[in-house]
């Protein structure tokens, strides 16, 4: 099966929002960069955005309906399947987030210092290489929250990088959970790069895979979503949830739909737009 590459130049200003429009819309398959283009140095970014050839018909306009009144400039063009998956790696290098964690592509080698803890990540088509700003909150918490022994719950796992990001900082065990069949293949991949086969579980499904309860429960999908299973993720928290891919304006819903389902909102931290909240039991 064939791509189409839609190429979306845009402010840098605006990278957040329209990373978050996409991903509201279901468009996942995106990789993004800085560019220059001799006018101020870093003000724009670029964008690109992988859609089936077979569903481009019915989900081009949309697409463009979406950007065209945002971005400075479109462009499409076709990418064989055997090419996909190339295509943007040359966007995406070993990264740092918070003060231990480094994120680093499974082709990319990096040799780690002092107490660095490296997470090494193929995200294939799945959502999660630690460079959304969403993703990146959730990492720089966990280096806070986690603790040894601890079992955590992953809903919306995606690659899988926050539940083996959890187990690599100390965590017993992680159970990640994803509605969509292709992120359970990437993150069983991702856990079979980092050994941790026997401490990592992956589940399709959502919160009913899920039993009993784990010291910590994390969540990174729209806040519609967490506001629609805030009962289930209440009675899963054992200790702490932390509850990521908030664009602020909706954080007093999350927050009040998770309070009333019986967590207390503690700690609360934003990058940009988007917003990461801490609740206890």
């Amino acid at each position: 099966m064939n791509y189409w590459e839609l190429s979306v130049t845009l402010r840098q200003e605006d990278e957040d929002r329209i990373i978050g429009l996409l991903f509201a819309a279901g468009f996942t398959a995106l990789s993004w960069a800085k560019e220059s283009y001799g006018m101020a140095p870093d003000d724009e970014s670029i964008i690109k955005v992988y859609v089936p050839e077979i569903q481009l018909p019915e989900r081009k306009q949309e697409i463009m309906a979406l950007l065209s009144n945002i971005a400075l400039q479109l462009s499409w063009s076709t990418v064989p399947e055997t090419d996909w998956a190339e295509s943007w790696k040359r966007f995406w290098h070993a990264q740092h987030v918070g003060d231990r964690l480094v994120i680093r592509p499974s082709w990319e080698p990096y040799e780690p210092s002092g107490q660095e803890v490296i997470v090494i990540i193929d995200p294939q088509q799945a959502f999660g290489t630690g460079t959304h700003p969403t993703t990146r909150l959730v990492l720089q918490e966990l280096e806070r929250y986690v603790r040894t022994d601890d079992v955590v719950f992953d809903i919306g796992t995606g690659s899988g990088i926050l539940a083996l990001a959890s187990v690599l900082l100390g965590a017993k065990r992680a159970i990640g959970v994803d509605v969509d069949p292709v992120a359970i293949v990437a993150a069983n991949a991702n856990a079979d790069l980092n050994q941790l086969r026997d401490r990592c579980e992956f589940r399709q499904g959502s919160v009913e895979m899920l039993a009993d309860r784990a010291e910590l429960v994390l969540v990174n999908i729209l806040a519609e979503v967490i506001v629609l299973l805030a009962t289930p993720l209440a009675s899963l928290t054992g200790r702490r949830l932390i509850a990521s891919g908030i664009v602020g304006h909706k954080a007093a819903q999350t927050q009040a739909a998770l309070e009333a389902a019986g967590l207390l909102l503690t700690a609360q931290r934003a990058a940009g737009e988007w917003v990461v909240q801490i609740f206890e039991r």
